[in-house]
């Protein structure tokens, strides 16, 4: 098959992989699981674009064409592949070429030689993702922006997971999508389990480009996911192709949302949907500003479910984000603004339900009893104080300073109170943001609504038990092994990911701490602000015998 192979010109590869991608696109999404058999690979001399450039196209079994250009920095070029590659025979013109890591010369498209030097990523998964306009130029004018695209994902054993349409692809964030490494928020054609993570249609890519440890939201989660009985988020680390070109690593996450594998609640928005002959979102919008000067968004939708209680995800947010650029939410009587993620469509009846509910929390919160005065409803009745807890102890672990944006909470159907969470957000936690604290000071206890309910006795009972028995062993299990399981494992593709991103730019890019002047550096020094943290909270919280 290889010999058949070798004497493939560029253009007839360019066909063979446009013709692929072409039948790839239209074809029903296979989420069936079999491992990622390589029946072709070929090295060209020619980039996607038709510049030049050494490249590589390979057909796994099933038909599914992949094709990874090089990258150039300096006259200088590097060759990022997966792991799957590593040892494959590949054709070049009139040669065989077994794919090994270092540096080697090959002839280029006008003569003389290309010097090319290959990485191999770790044995982590990868995907191939492609963009229906074949560039990001489009997703990146604006946040709103999306288009459809393909996407072949293979799983740390090789598995192939998804290969496929994908409905939309969109670049996400607020500020971290104004970086050079883009974050993605995808949905799939078809919902499959990528990841391990749990079958599902919508996935997040977080491009973790200014945290140089490359886990600080992967250690918050597993950090939150282990002390709860809560949904909390989980995410895998990958490498990722967008087009052809090397991403880097990027951190495969649940996105925070109501449904299956996902935070299973009530789904209000699917229950009004099937109430009402149009499209949520096409309905007249509304913006009213209340008696206590609170400003709620939502849309005139004519018909509602019988029961409106329940559920409700809502986010915090900036006030100048919330007016600005979100269709549906509320401001609270102490001028906190809340998002309604979902229903993102919600009417009138429901977003004036969800404000009065949570004005009462907030009351409760702020009253010295912690009772809320016109009903005399206790805090705990309002705010489920486990979750409540559960929440601060993440954010203090953490030291996160996105308190004041990305703070889930939800409501379910009935009387249940609001529960706080899921996590979401730690690239600029761990102390790696804020010049002006240190792992030996309390942190998140004087933000928020934290600040107003830190003293409350309910809420510092369960605290204290809540650290001692279920978090202090999470944290000594990090420092203890797997944080430096972590580093191991991602060190090849580490290296890729910071070849393509060079580490002094990002300390230019952002205003973030030096933490070290590599990647293992960066690990170990997160591992010591764990230590250091959990040191100081334990002599706050844990009574001495």
């Amino acid at each position: 098959m290889y010999r058949r192979m070798m004497r493939i010109g560029a253009a007839s590869v360019i066909l063979i992989l446009s013709l692929g991608l072409l039948m790839y696109a239209h074809t029903e999404a296979d989420t069936g699981l079999k491992k990622a058999v390589i029946q072709e690979c070929i090295l060209s001399n020619v980039q996607k674009d038709g510049t030049e450039g050494i490249s590589l196209y390979a057909k796994l079994e099933g038909d599914v064409p992949l094709w990874i250009d090089s990258w150039e920095k300096d006259g200088r070029r590097w060759l990022f592949l997966p792991s799957l590659f590593r040892g494959q025979e590949a054709s070049f013109q009139d040669e065989l070429l077994i794919l090994e890591e270092g540096r080697r010369k090959l002839p280029a498209k006008g003569g003389g030689e290309t010097e090319i030097q290959i990485l191999f990523g770790s044995e982590i998964p990868f995907a191939c993702l492609e963009t229906e306009s074949g560039s990001m130029d489009f997703l990146k004018e604006s946040k709103e922006n999306k288009e459809k695209g393909g996407l072949c994902f293979v799983g740390t054993d090789h598995t192939l997971e998804y290969t496929g349409n994908l409905s939309k692809v969109k670049i996400r964030g607020n500020a971290t999508r104004l970086q050079p490494k883009s974050p993605f928020r995808i949905k799939l054609e078809k919902a499959a389990s990528l990841a391990g993570l749990g079958a599902s249609r919508d996935y997040v890519l977080l491009a973790e480009y200014g945290d140089i440890s490359l886990m600080y939201n992967k250690a918050a989660m597993e950090l939150a996911g282990r002390t709860t009985k809560l949904y909390e988020p989980y995410g895998e680390h990958m490498d990722l192709y967008v087009n052809g070109e090397y991403m880097g690593v990027y951190l495969l996450c649940e996105g925070i949302s109501i449904g299956e594998n996902r935070l299973e609640i009530r789904d209000l928005e699917h229950e009004t949907d099937m109430l009402n002959a149009g499209e949520l979102d096409a309905y007249e919008p509304f913006a009213e500003m209340s008696d206590e000067d609170t400003m709620a968004k939502g849309y005139k939708i004519p018909n509602n479910p019988e029961d409106i209680t329940g559920g409700y995800l809502l986010e915090l947010e900036y006030h100048g984000r919330y007016e600005g650029e979100e269709d549906v939410g509320f401001r609270t009587a102490r001028d906190w603004s809340l998002v309604v993620k979902e229903p993102s469509c919600a009417s009138r009846e429901q977003v004036s339900y969800i404000q009065e509910k949570f004005q009462q929390a907030e009351n409760a919160m702020y009253a010295q009893d912690w009772t809320e005065p016109d009903k005399g409803l206790a805090l705990e009745r309002l705010v489920d104080m486990e979750s409540f807890v559960h929440k601060y102890l993440v954010d203090e672990i953490c030291m996160n300073t996105d308190l004041w944006t990305s703070q889930f909470l939800y409501k379910n159907r009935g009387d249940a109170p609001f529960c706080f969470g899921p996590i979401w957000d730690y690239d600029m936690a761990f102390g790696h943001y804020d010049t002006g604290f240190s792992p030996e000071e309390f942190y998140a206890n004087w933000h928020i609504w934290y600040e107003e309910v830190y003293e409350n006795p309910k809420f510092q009972q369960i605290l204290r038990q809540e650290y001692q028995e279920r978090y202090l062993p999470v944290l000594k299990e990090l420092t203890d092994t797997k944080l430096q399981e972590w580093k191991a494992r991602l060190a090849s593709s580490a290296e890729m990911n910071f070849t393509r991103w060079d580490i002094e730019e990002i300390y230019s890019r952002n205003s973030i701490i030096h933490t070290g002047d590599s990647f293992g550096e960066c690990v170990d020094s997160l591992e010591n602000f764990i230590k250091a943290r959990t040191e100081f909270l334990s002599s706050e919280w844990v009574e001495k015998p």
